[in-house]
């Protein structure tokens, strides 16, 4: 998967800049528009508490000027006695007044006349108009019973349906009854008294609510208990929706708990500013409601409005602080940009690459701290190259001098093998240097046997003299032979010993590079010194065997004396003994002397034996520790060439940089 291309430090810090301008902008325009809209409704609910306070004073008015009516009529009226007004100055009576019917009662309160001639029976019942045929004015707001209507004959014209409405419920079916405006007022005196009563039935009227609305500037409705019966809101096909019902939740809090209602509220098919107040009859009990309403459009169009002033004033606002971020990022990020840049070189080897220290204090320091940095990487790699540099000529000389004492080695295991047989053949001929003593030693001893035996056979005697001086001729050319053995013996140890200090030379030599070399050479200083205490062993060695040798010579020395002299006493024995036979008790002595010399050759023959063994067992070590010397020279080779491999290696990493 493709990495995603990041932005530039530019647009990153003009992306920040603008996030920090953009969130109080944005907070103000939300914290402006609530505010906005809070303010509205509180505007609207101050509005609206207006518009019904005047919707009250609408129909307080109308219910004041009916009473200030029957009053002005009834001070100018010709009858003196209710029951003298007839049924025509009943109907000019209710057309001056412009209300539904007026009629008259007696003291008792049954109708007497009414203006639509139809009307019978007692009204005590009413509280209005009970009050007044005792005596008292009064007017308020009133259901007149069906029947009241029916008796009219205003059915028709008043009958309200109920319709079905957007949440709204209701039982009913049709409205009964009518609600109405009623005035009453005492008339007359005596058995004359009587009262007279207005109605304005407000079902299916539009007079009050084309008032109200006319006067506030919306819309107003007349409810009697749930149900609109007179109203200036109109339905969705535009006719005035009478016959509706208004939503459970005002009803519940205005008509149920008679509190009234104050908000938003759904009327018929929209959403409203709204005010409900309960409507009461003359006994105190809610029959019905009166409503003004401000439509949700006007104030929704002056939130709009500011949310568009809003709107543009943060577009300017959003535009200068993207100016602004841009040329302070671009600002900023410059010498951001150069750093980056060239930190991307030094990446790629270019040690040399500087940035000017420009821009604020704090960019400048930076750019003086990658100066810096430059700087010591540069000195740091010089120092590595010069480093390594040493490394791969100390490495060169480890490997030569490890070479050399490997050729040494080698050639000194190539002498000790040389010494190793020579040593071999030496042993050889000690071992028959030995068996020749002891036959010497037999001779002797049998010689001393024969003439112990008896001097009677003195030619044999003087045959055994001569097989004497053949022995004793034999034992000297054979003593001859160990001394010219021990000789070339001495010249063999001499070189071992020589090769033994020229090891411990070259052994010197090399711990001294091995230190020169550092950690890289410890293990060859190791070896080093181990081949030098090798080479110190072996001189020890050479000494010890040296020291047996000229023993040895010391002994054959003697050897060669006393087989001269036997050699010579057995000549002499020969020569004498045919002259004289008394010299053979001389001869037994000297053969008695002669058989204890022979001993000591051959104890002393024995001795060389085994000290040429011991040496022998000696250089076959030392050609062990030559070999071992050799191959550790070959691995310590190998190692240093290993250490110039990597130092070649880490000098054309180097290579890559340019400083």
């Amino acid at each position: 998967m493709a990495e995603r291309k990041r932005l530039s430090i530019a647009a990153r810090m003009a992306g920040a800049f603008l996030t920090v301008a953009l969130v109080p902008l944005v907070i103000a325009a939300v914290v402006g528009v609530t505010g906005f809209d809070s303010a509205m409704k509180v505007e609207a609910a101050n509005v609206i508490d207006v518009h019904m306070q005047t919707a009250g004073d609408v129909m307080s008015e109308r219910l004041t000027a009916m009473v200030a009516s029957l009053q002005t009529y009834a001070g100018g009226a010709r009858a003196t006695a209710i029951k003298d007004m007839s049924v025509a100055d009943l109907q000019r009576l209710a057309k001056d007044m412009h209300v539904t019917y007026v009629y008259s009662v007696d003291a008792g309160g049954s109708v007497i006349r009414s203006s639509t001639g139809k009307l019978t029976g007692s009204r005590t019942i009413d509280p209005v108009v009970r009050n007044a045929a005792g005596g008292q004015y009064g007017s308020s707001w009133v259901v007149v019973p069906q029947s009241e209507i029916e008796q009219a004959e205003l059915a028709k014209s008043v009958g309200i349906a109920v319709k079905k409405t957007d949440k709204g419920t209701t039982s009913k079916t049709a409205v009964d009854g009518a609600l109405a405006l009623e005035a009453a007022i005492p008339f007359g005196s005596g058995s004359a008294r009587g009262a007279l009563v207005a109605v304005d039935v407000i079902n299916n009227s539009t007079t009050y609510v084309d008032s109200i609305g006319s006067r506030v500037g919306g819309v107003a409705t007349i409810f009697q208990d749930e149900v609109r019966v007179s109203t200036s809101v109109r339905d969705a096909e535009g006719a005035r929706a009478v016959g509706t019902v208004v939503s459970d939740e005002v009803r519940t809090k205005a008509l149920e708990k008679n509190t009234g209602y104050r908000g938003e509220a759904f009327v018929v098919n929209r959403d409203l500013y709204t005010a409900y107040e309960p409507i009461r009859g003359p006994s105190g009990r809610t029959i019905g409601m009166l409503f003004v309403g401000l439509p949700k459009d006007r104030y929704v169009d002056a939130l709009v409005a500011f949310e568009l002033k809003l709107a543009i004033s943060l577009a300017v606002g959003l535009a200068l602080a993207g100016f602004a971020a841009v040329a302070t990022s671009r600002l900023i990020a410059r010498p951001l940009a150069a750093i980056a840049s060239a930190a991307e070189s030094v990446a790629a080897g270019d040690i040399a690459t500087r940035v000017p220290a420009e821009g604020d204090r704090e960019i400048a320091a930076l750019g003086t701290s990658f100066n810096a940095m430059s700087d010591g990487l540069s000195a740091l790699i010089r120092r590595v190259r010069d480093s390594v540099s040493h490394l791969r000529s100390a490495s060169g000389d480890i490997a030569g001098a490890s070479d050399h004492q490997a050729e040494m080695a080698g050639q000194q295991a190539s002498a000790v093998a040389e010494t190793t047989a020579t040593l071999e053949e030496m042993t050889a001929s000690y071992r028959a240097v030995a068996a020749s003593a002891e036959t010497v030693m037999r001779l002797a001893e049998d010689t001393l046997e024969a003439a112990q035996t008896g001097q009677g056979g003195l030619g044999e005697t003087i045959s055994s003299a001569g097989r004497l001086r053949e022995s004793a001729e034999s034992m000297a050319g054979a003593v001859s032979a160990l001394q010219k053995a021990t000789f070339d013996i001495g010249e063999v140890l001499a070189f071992i010993d020589t090769i033994a200090e020229q090891t411990k030379i070259l052994s010197l030599n090399a711990a001294i590079e091995a230190a020169r070399a550092g950690a890289a050479g410890k293990g060859f200083g190791v070896v080093s010194a181990e081949i030098r205490k090798l080479a110190e062993s072996v001189s020890a060695s050479t000494n010890r065997i040296d020291a047996l040798i000229g023993s040895i010579q010391r002994a054959a020395t003697e050897l060669s004396r006393d087989a001269d002299e036997q050699a010579r006493l057995a000549a002499e024995s020969v020569e004498q003994t045919e002259r004289s036979g008394y010299a053979f008790g001389t001869i037994v002595d000297q053969a008695s002397s002669t058989a204890g010399a022979a001993r000591e050759i051959a104890s002393a023959a024995s001795q060389q034996r085994s000290a040429s063994e011991q040496v022998l067992s000696a250089m076959h070590q030392v050609s062990t520790a030559a070999t071992e010397t050799a191959t550790a020279a070959k691995q310590v080779a190998s190692a240093v060439r290993e250490i110039d491999v990597q130092a070649r290696a880490l000098e054309e990493g180097m290579r890559g940089f340019r400083v």
